[in-house]
């Protein structure tokens, strides 16, 4: 399965890789470690190290390109892919059929940052989900602050959670997480939709979980859920708030 995530504006780069798409590189002199000359290709060798990504591995990436630090430059956030190498490991280890039953869960979806102004690369973080859906990010100021943030969906089987980042000392810093749906495609399936609301503590954003239905729609097994994105019909009803803690760096919930 092959589709891009679109940000209009803010896509700099999508690239699918394999053993006939190398990244180009200056070629190795023995003994001799080889700096990149670019941008782009010292955050592939990156990733490729750091995922350790051999040149026969098939993998996509997408790049985003928006401030994200607040200094007036522009960064750069490439989520990562590895459906390909999920399913040749689960053929290598004879459990085909367990893995698909669970989406292949498991480590394929990462995401990196980098800084634009001093193009230093933060180390990649792992989204632990099925890599049937690739993780879709999109950017609001989530905190409040004049500073662009991030938040990051995935999917675990028919569930799927959202992960809010915001960029601290050059890394991304999870602040909070939320529930979108749980049990997609059965008579017992919960949704939930998630706003971003003035503080009602302080200054920052509350973290908002308002409940919703999902639109019915006719899913033929578990396995289909991956290629749906159901649309959320919200409702007024408030079932959890989150409130930003400076101190803590994170959001907490207040039981009412």
């Amino acid at each position: 399965m092959k589709y891009w995530l679109i940000l209009t504006g803010l896509i700099f780069l999508t690239a699918c890789e394999s053993e006939n798409a190398e990244v180009t590189a200056p070629k190795p002199k023995e003994n001799k470690v080889v700096e990149a000359t670019d941008l782009e290709t010292k955050v592939a060798m990156h990733i490729k190290g750091q995922l350790k990504i051999t040149a026969a591995d098939k993998f996509d990436s997408t790049w985003f390109r928006v401030d994200l630090n607040a200094d007036g430059q522009n960064d750069y956030l490439i989520t990562v892919n590895q459906l390909d190498r999920a399913l040749n490991e689960a053929i290598e280890e004879d459990k085909v059929e367990k893995m698909r039953e669970i989406g292949y869960m498991g480590y394929f979806n990462h995401f990196f940052f980098v800084d634009g102004a001093t193009e230093e690369i933060a180390d990649g973080i792992v989204v632990p989900s099925s890599p049937m859906f690739p993780l879709e990010v999109r950017f609001e100021k989530i905190l409040g602050t004049d500073q662009m943030d991030f938040y990051v969906d995935y999917r675990v089987r028919n569930m799927q959670r959202r992960k809010f980042y915001t960029i601290s000392q050059g890394n991304p810093r999870e602040v909070c997480q939320a529930v979108i749906f749980d049990r997609f495609g059965t008579e017992d399936t919960e949704a939930y939709d998630v706003r971003l609301e003035q503080g009602t503590l302080n200054d920052f954003n509350d973290i908002v979980e308002y409940q919703a239905r999902l639109e019915p729609m006719i899913i033929r097994n578990l396995d289909s859920t991956y290629y749906y994105k159901p649309t959320i019909i919200p409702f007024n009803n408030e079932v959890r708030r989150w409130h930003y803690s400076p101190s803590a760096r994170k959001y907490y919930m207040v039981k009412n």
